[in-house]
């Protein structure tokens, strides 16, 4: 089964429980343990996350920003980059620690 074919399956499964969105960290979790990757994640931050810090100039020193579903880190350190304090939230606790591995020496919390 492809990822994106287990991300359907898992979030259909997910769907009419009490924790409709526990296929998060099913998904995280598998991935971490059995080396798959994430459909949306492309080992990079998002693209229009970039440009559109890019083209307004964005610079974070003395400031903060929260990104909220940070998955693997991406987007949380390409804000840190640019000078931001920043925290990043997800609903998957194996989203968070697979972050801090990629990213052992990060400023991000």
């Amino acid at each position: 089964m492809d990822n994106r074919s287990l991300v359907r399956k898992l979030a259909a499964e997910s769907a009419h429980t009490e924790n409709p969105l526990g296929w998060f960290e099913i998904l995280y979790n598998k991935a971490h343990k059995e080396n798959l990757s994430i459909p949306w994640d492309d080992d990079a931050p998002n693209p229009n996350l970039v440009e559109f810090c890019e083209t307004n100039t964005i610079n974070g020193r003395g400031r903060t920003a929260l990104k909220i579903g940070c998955g693997l880190g991406h987007d949380a350190e390409f804000l840190q980059s640019l000078g931001f304090k920043v925290t990043g939230f997800d609903l998957s606790p194996s989203a968070i620690a697979s972050a801090r591995i990629k990213f052992p020496d990060s400023e991000v919390n």
